[in-house]
């Protein structure tokens, strides 16, 4: 037409046309796919923190009032003594356990500052840190050359914290132990596996190491803790931009698998 609009419609159809190019639905299929892994992932760790909330932190809260209406009725001093006493420990287990809880939160909105680093000299600074345990437990310490990457160096270090932690508290219930540490290069990024000789745990339950204040073991088998270490760590993983999954069985040990990107934007 003369007045120009067959040419401007031509050119929206042409436009709309290299729309539905392939390649572009491709990258377009691949950016849904990510998000709705993404999506995924945030709705299982809102589970996980309800779940937490609901039945853990509600568990605390049950305990410090339990203890507070004893405390009402008349007692003699030794017993209000030992109320007393079970009364301190149960706030702070629940000032604990929000802690715990508000940390985790913490993990999902500091900003990451991403740069190039030696895996292999933040895994020794961390293990010089754990050195008189390691020496106290006669730990045995395997570690393999690990490869250069490019991520948030404070959040590295916290991760490895944790699994090393982790380790020796699993192996301190026993004379002696290995602690094996290795990575390499693995699908455009890094692998870093943590293995140790500790108590293990049953293969069914390794979904379970990872929710918050699980705790799969008894005191006198494993170090009481907040029974949240795992959780952060997956929740690391996850702002890395990686994925961590555990190996193990009952008396041979864990196995803890991780794969981060080695560059920025993967």
């Amino acid at each position: 037409m003369k007045d120009g609009s067959f040419l401007r419609n031509t050119a929206e159809a042409s436009e709309w046309r290299g729309s539905l190019n392939p390649v572009s639905w491709a990258e377009k299929g691949q950016d849904v796919l990510g998000e709705a892994e993404r999506l995924e992932a945030l709705q299982a760790e809102l589970e996980s923190l309800a779940y937490a909330i609901s039945h853990d932190l509600r568990a605390s809260a049950r305990r410090v009032y339990a203890f507070s209406e004893l405390l009402r009725a008349p007692r003699s001093q030794e017993e209000g003594e030992e109320l007393m006493l079970g009364l301190q420990q149960a706030s702070s287990e629940l000032s604990r356990d929000m802690d715990a809880m508000l940390t985790y939160s913490r993990l999902g909105r500091v900003e990451l500052l991403k740069e190039p680093v030696q895996l292999g000299e933040v895994t020794e600074a961390v293990l010089a840190k754990y050195l008189p345990v390691i020496e106290t437990l006669g730990i045995r310490v395997r570690l393999t050359a690990l490869p250069a990457i490019h991520t948030d160096v404070p959040m590295l270090r916290r991760l490895i914290d944790i699994l090393v932690d982790n380790a020796l508290k699993a192996m301190s219930r026993q004379a002696g132990g290995e602690l094996w540490i290795r990575g390499g290069h693995r699908r455009d990024g890094v692998s870093l596996e943590v293995m140790d000789t500790g108590i293990g745990f049953e293969p069914d339950m390794a979904p379970q190491l990872f929710r918050m204040f699980r705790r799969l073991h008894t005191p006198q088998e494993f170090p009481v803790g907040s029974g949240c270490g795992l959780a952060f760590a997956r929740r690391i993983c996850q702002r890395l931009g990686g994925t961590i999954h555990a190996f193990g069985a009952p008396g041979q040990g864990a196995h803890f698998r991780l794969w981060l990107p080695a560059q920025p934007g993967l």
